[in-house]
């Protein structure tokens, strides 16, 4: 029983430190995995991808907690073949580092404590009541056009009911501009805005739908509330906060260029934020991440009223150009990046939620048999990385 740790490429190959405690978090790991983690320039390794995977290892293993890291493949596999076992005290099982593909098909017969089997319940953050009372701009939930047999997934929320055709969604925006985002199946495929003209006929909105989404209107025909058409609203702050069992237990502002050595006190909700996201004029501002964290509070206290199996999310918040606070997503936790969190108190959380994680069971016998099955039919090499942050244009 361990923390089963997955890096982000070469947990060797270090990428170029950017400040001392860089040099540190190379050195700390160096000494405790018995081999050396350097700077490779011949590797190319991205910072931000690397960094927040190996702080959340640093503080499993300053928790004194057995790790066990893992190859990149699927668990059926690596959990048998670690690459390292470093001693200390046994825990729940749990997953952290870089996600991939099949990893959830393999977590109920590994009875994993995390990623949590509510993990994915915030990709239907668009079902609830809460999100769209939070949201501080037109939000209408809508099908695909045309019908279609194909059931939605079990594990949904499904509160809202349907917002009819997203034709006749986007027509709602005449005259003005609105912001399309696929919702199921989630980060299928990139959010678009459309620029919707006044007296736009359902033929004319279907059009543009269709001009944009091409094949998914074919291949999704009829999925009901699988789209978001949104009122588009500049977005200035944008913030992330972690959300554990209910609680906000840090938060960091949405800079790209931000890891948790970023944060060198370890504050738990650094003001760090950047007014415009990716225009570089980075600086502190109190005012406007106490305004969001009220906001994101309010917002997890109403949620988990409406939905208490939602337990584990992110949820990123922003203000609108005159100051108002908004939610703007909730995307799964377990594939979401840090930017500048404090990676302690969410280990800390992560470890604690993991150990109370009901008893997970597949729907087969599990068994030695049943695990070669899995890794000969599971190509792990070829295996695919969740990346939310790839697929997340806000």
């Amino acid at each position: 029983m361990a923390v089963l740790f997955r890096p982000c490429g070469d947990l060797y190959a270090a990428p170029a430190p950017r400040c001392r405690r860089d040099e540190a978090l190379h050195a700390y790991l160096s000494e405790r995995l018995g081999r050396e983690v350097a700077h490779r320039p011949e590797m190319g390794v991205d910072y931000e991808d690397w960094t927040e995977a190996a702080v959340m290892l640093e503080a499993a293993l300053r928790a004194g907690l057995e790790v066990k890291l893992l190859p990149r493949q699927s668990l059926s596999k690596a959990v048998n073949a670690p690459e390292l076992v470093i001693e200390g005290r046994p825990c729940r099982d749990m997953l952290i580092g870089r996600t991939l593909q099949s990893d959830p098909r393999n977590a109920d017969w590994l009875n994993l404590g995390w990623p949590s089997a509510c993990n994915d319940l915030a990709n239907h953050y668009a079902e609830t009541e809460t999100f769209h009372a939070f949201a501080g701009r037109q939000a209408v939930l809508a099908d695909v056009p045309g019908e279609s047999a194909r059931l939605r997934e079990a594990n949904t929320l499904a509160r809202t009911g349907s917002g009819g055709d997203v034709a006749e969604a986007i027509r709602g925006f005449a005259g003005g501009r609105c912001f399309v985002k696929v919702v199921w199946p989630a980060k299928s495929e990139a959010p678009f805005r459309l620029d919707v003209p006044a007296g736009c006929t359902p033929e004319q909105a279907k059009s543009l739908f269709i001009a944009e989404t091409g094949y998914l209107s074919a291949a999704r025909e009829g999925d009901r509330d699988a789209i978001l058409v949104q009122e588009h609203v500049e977005m200035r702050h944008e913030t992330r906060f972690f959300v554990i069992n209910a609680q906000i237990v840090t938060g960091s502002g949405c800079i790209e260029s931000d890891t948790p050595i970023q944060n060198g006190e370890g504050l738990r909700f650094p003001a760090r934020s950047e007014p415009h996201r990716n225009h570089g004029r980075i600086g502190v501002h109190p005012s406007e991440a106490s305004a969001l964290r009220q906001h994101a509070e309010r917002f997890v206290a109403a949620l988990a009223e409406e939905a208490p199996e939602m337990a584990h999310y992110v949820v990123d918040c922003a203000l609108k150009p005159d100051g108002t606070p908004v939610v703007i997503e909730l995307n799964p936790i377990a594939e979401s990046g840090l930017y500048a969190a404090s990676h302690r108190d969410l280990f800390a959380a992560i470890a604690a939620a993991a150990e109370l994680e009901p008893e997970r069971h597949a729907d087969y016998a599990v068994s030695e048999h049943v695990a070669k099955l899995h890794a000969l039919f599971e190509d792990g090499e070829d295996d695919v990385e969740l990346d939310q942050e790839a697929c997340a244009f806000d």
